[in-house]
């Protein structure tokens, strides 16, 4: 949610979960760089600062209040051993600040995209239960 990795200093989850989550640097180059060249296509790389519709979180657009104002009930999923994770977080408290319903689940132990992973357990299972229950209180 913000392609411009801006959350990139020293005590951030990029670099404190460098050794834990399988995001991997492409060696000789900054993390998220190909993934940032793919998203933007022919836009420069500004726009990956200062587009809030390509990162919406970005620290570097001037005012994001209300920009989820209407947004439905969401559940945000993350792992405490992401590099992504500071920017799910900030996703949450801005979707709170906007007025939205949000549950934001964190498994602690567990890396980015872990609920496609078998083998991550228990942590998988444990929050697609929790996913499940939520939908059907909805």
């Amino acid at each position: 949610v913000d392609i411009s990795m801006s959350r990139d200093d020293l005590d951030s989850s990029i670099h404190l979960n460098r050794d834990t989550d399988f995001f991997v640097t492409v060696p000789n180059q900054r993390f998220g760089h190909l993934m940032r060249v793919l998203l933007l296509g022919p836009l420069p790389e500004s726009e990956a600062m200062t587009n809030p519709y390509i990162s919406p979180v970005s620290p570097h657009i001037a005012d994001t209040l209300g920009a989820f104002k209407g947004y439905p009930k969401t559940y945000l999923i993350a792992g405490g051993a992401e590099r992504l994770y500071d920017d799910s977080e900030v996703l949450s408290e801005m979707l709170e600040k906007d007025g939205v319903e949000v549950v934001f689940d964190v498994s602690r132990d567990a890396v980015h995209d872990f609920t496609v992973m078998t083998w991550h357990e228990p942590e998988r299972t444990d929050v697609l239960k929790r996913v499940a229950a939520w939908i059907d209180d909805a």
